[in-house]
């Protein structure tokens, strides 16, 4: 009878201890698709994640040189790492089945690709080395290079990407493209060549779509990289020409215009504003100067007044009492 009593006891206490741990692993998230070689590091432990293995909070995923991994949560946001990637899962919480009240990972390095679920679009935050960004029901590619750069392209909904001075960017539509360097400044492209340059580094989800299950995949057509690197090719056998020909005295480049505005950009006909950040390719924004979006024959685009006006599209302009705030906030609208 003492031996029975004892060895209940033990059950019990047993059961107690380790029932922390139990709801602390409370699966908030699957491996739906994985590529070898991609580790789980758990609890102080280490090992190989396995498809249809499930993710807790605190987990902390690596992929490798050759390694993928698809992961679906439980409110139906999916995020994709790429080879040689590290998310942590900090702090997801649910309010529902279905519906989560804080989704919060961490990027420490690679390239992702996520997409909203069905929570609220203000529950959702990526923090990286470099920034933070919120999204709004928003799909997206974005890579961290830690303490270089966070670069983001927007495929749907909008994300807000936000240096550590809470200085923020925010970009929205098909194939905005923003990047977040290591001293706190924006960069967007002006031209299909620097877009280009830029969504050929660390965006392998564009051009390699077919490396994804296809609930993951999404419209990235509006960001034909193929495309863009033709145009960027043609520019560059222009330039070419134009320099052979000032070589031999057939002629010479032209020049801009004397009354070109200094602060436009006369191949996009977006606005230049300061702080090392354009604007202009597809409606972008920096430091509250809005251009929209302009072409290479729009002179008239985009003329900001000193109060940080707005201009709509083509040919308009504003007045110097216009409605885009300052503040710091810079924004980039798609194509």
């Amino acid at each position: 009878m003492t031996r029975f009593i004892n060895f209940t006891t033990a059950v019990l206490l047993l059961s107690f201890f380790s029932l922390p741990n139990a709801l602390s692993a409370n699966p908030v998230g699957q491996v739906v698709d994985v590529i070898q070689n991609a580790t789980v590091a758990r609890a102080g432990q280490q090992a190989s994640i396995q498809q249809g293995q499930t993710i807790v909070l605190g987990d902390v995923i690596t992929t490798g040189a050759t390694g993928r991994v698809q992961l679906l949560f439980q409110d139906d946001t999916k995020i994709a790492m790429s080879a040689n990637s590290r998310l942590v899962i900090d702090s997801i919480l649910f309010e529902s089945p279905d519906k989560a009240s804080e989704f919060a990972v961490t990027a420490v390095g690679g390239a992702f690709r996520f997409l909203s679920g069905n929570s609220e679009t203000s529950v959702y935050s990526v923090s990286t080395p470099d920034g933070t960004m919120e999204t709004q029901g928003a799909v997206f590619d974005f890579s961290v290079v830690p303490q270089r750069a966070v670069s983001v392209v927007t495929f749907r909904g909008e994300v807000e990407l936000c240096n550590r001075s809470n200085r923020c960017a925010r970009l929205g539509g098909g194939c905005a493209v923003v990047q977040l360097n290591s001293s706190g400044g924006f960069v967007v492209p002006e031209t299909p060549a620097e877009k280009t340059a830029l969504l050929s580094r660390g965006f392998p989800y564009i051009t390699h779509h077919n490396d994804l299950l296809r609930v993951f995949r999404t419209r990235t057509s509006t960001c034909p990289i193929r495309a863009l690197q033709n145009q960027a090719l043609q520019i560059q056998t222009l330039q070419s020409q134009a320099l052979q020909n000032l070589g031999s005295g057939a002629g010479s480049p032209s020049q801009p215009s004397a009354t070109q505005s200094p602060g436009r950009n006369p191949k996009t006909g977006g606005a230049q504003t300061g702080n090392n950040t354009s604007a202009g390719l597809g409606g972008s924004t920096a430091d509250g100067v809005s251009a929209g979006a302009g072409g290479p024959s729009a002179p008239g685009d985009a003329n900001a007044g000193p109060s940080g006006a707005s201009a709509g599209g083509a040919g308009a302009s504003a007045s110097a009492g216009g409605a885009s705030a300052g503040g710091g906030e810079a924004s980039a609208g798609g194509n």
